[in-house]
Parts: C-alpha cells; structure tokens; sequence
C-alpha cells in the first residue's frame, strides 16, 4: 500500500506510491495535446476497461459529456483506514482516501480552449458532485481537484482529463493559506482575498476578465509568467456552495482565459488547481476558494528550489494587458 510520509525537518508531506510507474503514457515531449494514438482508455466505446463508473454519464445529442472513475494507478487506497504509525521522528500515514478522473470528454482532442462553454460547464458540475461526496467520508481531510494538460505539466495522455485526489491530510499549501487568512481575519475582521479583489478592481492594472460572479488577476508577485488565479467575487470557501448560476459565469470566463491563452502562448501546457477549505471546515469566514492556473513556460531550477523565491521575467501587470489584448 502507499503512504505519506512527513519530513521531520520541513513538515512537508510525500506520497510513496511505487504504482504509479504502470502509469500509460502516450504523449511525448511536445507543446500541446499531441496526436492521437490507436487506442486510448478514454474515448467513447472504452468505458467498460474503466475499473468503474463513479459519476453518471451526461448524455447531449447522443453522447456522453462527462464520465468520472477511480484511477487505475492511484496515489491513495479506496479501501481501509489512514493509520499512523510513528518511529522515533518518522511518521508516515498509510494513504487511504480516494484518487479518481475525470474524463472532460467524449471528444478525443478537446481543450478548454475549444469547448463551448456548456461543455465546462458539464465539467463543473461534475467537480461539485464529487466534493459533495466525498465530504461524506470521514477518512478523508482534503479534497483536491487538479488538471494537468501537455507534457510539461505532467500530462500522461492527451485526452482531456482532470484529477481529483481525497486525502488523510491537508496539503501544506492550503494550511499555509488557512493560517496567514486567520491571521489577517483576527486583526481586520475581513477576509484577506476579499480585500485583495477589492484592491485589484480598484487598481485595475492586474485584473485579465471579470464578470458579475468572477475575477481573473495575475497575481501581484507572480511566481510564473502568464500566472493567474479566478475567484468568485462573493465570498465562499467551499466549491460545493457553488449554484448552476456560479458554474455557468464561471464556464463562460475559464473559457475566454482559455481561447486567449492558446492563441497569445502557442498553446501552452498548464496545471490548473481549485483550492477550497478542509472537508471539516467548509464554510470559513477567513479563506476563499480559488483556482490557481500554472502555464508550464519556464524551468524551475537552482534558485527557485533552493531559495523557494521564483524569478518570473513577465511582470504580472503586462500579462494581464496581453490576455485582454490590450
């Protein structure tokens, strides 16, 4: 079985799972989906290979939209119970939660570049469906839902696809955040993004797209070019608070970020993470959800790993001006 291990020096967590070599892998080292192979798992008329079907299919015009299924080579275990085991300065968890995709498709080619807005919307809907089960299982810490897209990001196939991971534990970043919002909710009573929105509106040198329910801004110290976040404007912890309203602006916005980032980047890969309260606390006065999104178009190297300081060569402000094509 896999585990998570804690450094006893750093905090930090690590996840041990020798089975994730058996991994397929059809996309070789190129900018972008790639071409297509003779055979993937996820195209229509694949889905009885799947282990199983934990999400109703969606069905438009004859097809499916959107099916989920637990991960053939998971990082964590369906089954059993996340005990901790300490040695000495070592502790180490067995990796017991839940590791599932996210097939975004029926179309093997498809991007959020090229879909229609409906059809996001179809992949939202699904990520809101598994938050509101997985919140039912008390093993589980953190919900975490991620998209890796082209190699450079990590990508093993190039059909479109999302991850969800349900963890025994909350990732490090996210506690990072918790702690630095409670901080700034005990001293001002408000919620530190929500400030942070109110700011960027009102400066309007960092804001890419807007609409009634989103924002989407480069950040301020942006750790890489073209790096940006979108936030709901109200405030929410929790993706499952989202209403069909929510998901359809926020569809609408991912896919004009999308479309532009494709045509202004050549196409870039990209990690896109949604970030949302720990399952025992979803409804927090001091942290707002976010997606963070990661294009993959510069090296982490020396500097960056050893000093944890990132150095980006485009200033936040002109990303911003070149994804409304100003």
């Amino acid at each position: 079985m896999a585990e998570l291990r804690k450094d006893p020096t750093t905090r930090r967590w690590a996840i041990i799972a020798t089975e994730r070599w058996k991994r397929p892998n059809d996309l070789a080292k190129k900018k972008g989906g790639g071409k297509k192979k003779k055979f993937c798992p996820f195209d229509e008329g694949s889905e009885e290979l799947a282990t199983a079907t934990v999400y109703p299919h969606f069905k438009h015009s004859g097809k499916w939209k959107v099916w989920v299924t637990p991960n053939k080579f998971p990082a964590l275990a369906y089954e059993g119970v996340p005990k901790t085991t300490i040695k000495g300065m070592f502790t180490t968890i067995e990796a017991v939660g839940g590791h599932e995709v996210f097939v975004d498709s029926a179309k093997h080619n498809a991007t959020l570049a090229n879909m229609k807005p409906v059809e996001i919307e179809a992949i939202l809907n699904a990520y809101r469906e598994r938050y509101k089960f997985w919140v039912m299982d008390d093993r589980v810490k953190y919900v975490l839902i991620f998209k890796n897209y082209g190699p450079d990001a990590g990508a093993s196939l190039v059909h479109p696809h999302s991850q969800l991971t349900a963890t025994p534990v909350v990732p490090p970043r996210v506690v990072e955040e918790m702690e630095k919002g409670e901080r700034y909710y005990k001293d001002r009573k408000r919620c530190i993004i929500c400030d942070l929105i109110r700011d960027e509106i009102a400066l309007g040198k960092r804001v890419a797209y807007m609409n009634d329910r989103f924002i989407v801004i480069c950040p301020f110290a942006s750790r890489f070019p073209f790096e940006t976040m979108i936030l709901p404007r109200e405030h929410s912890s929790n993706f499952m608070d989202v209403s069909d309203s929510d998901i359809e602006a926020l569809a609408d916005i991912m896919s004009k970020l999308f479309r532009r980032m494709k045509d202004l980047l050549n196409d870039p890969s990209f990690n896109y993470l949604v970030h949302v309260s720990p399952q025992y606390a979803p409804n927090l006065r001091f942290y707002h959800w976010h997606i963070e999104i990661i294009p993959r178009m510069t090296e982490v190297a020396g500097f960056e790993w050893g000093a944890g300081i990132y150095i980006n060569p485009t200033p936040p402000e002109e990303a911003a001006r070149e994804l409304k094509g100003e």
